[in-house]
């Protein structure tokens, strides 16, 4: 697809071109490591938008709304608790399949040539020791 559908506040749509996605995260790739496109057909965005930040996460296929929520849960789950981006999106994918929901094939990682997703991690938790 060569576009995102965005929805603001009010609930109005608005399509953005894929070219103006990427223009986005390029101009903010100093700010921005992972983007996650958990969206139907967003494969391309994925791919393009991973030529300027380290990774990005689209959808190869459409996908229902329970199993991009349960893939989403338990990716941001995962990082809140330390761990890499690329055992997030294992974790997400899981997670799917332990629900019994269809489409955990349709989950897609792009990164830089030079970055390693199993590297990259974005939350290093403080764990307090109880006595």
């Amino acid at each position: 697809m060569d576009h995102v559908a965005l929805v603001d506040s009010a609930g109005n749509t608005k399509l953005v071109k894929k070219d103006a996605i990427v223009q986005l995260f390029k101009a903010t790739q100093d700010q921005i490591q992972v983007v996650v496109f958990n969206t139907c057909l967003s494969t391309d965005q994925a791919a393009a938008v991973a030529e300027h930040i380290d990774v990005a996460i689209g959808m190869n296929d459409k996908i229902d709304d329970e199993t991009a929520r349960v893939f989403a849960a338990r990716f941001y789950s995962a990082i809140g608790f330390g761990k890499s981006v690329n055992q997030a999106f294992e974790e997400g994918k899981a997670q799917v399949m332990l629900d019994g929901l269809p489409g955990e094939d349709i989950f897609k990682i792009y990164h830089r040539d030079e970055i390693d997703p199993s590297q990259i991690i974005l939350v290093r938790p403080q764990f307090s020791s109880r006595q």
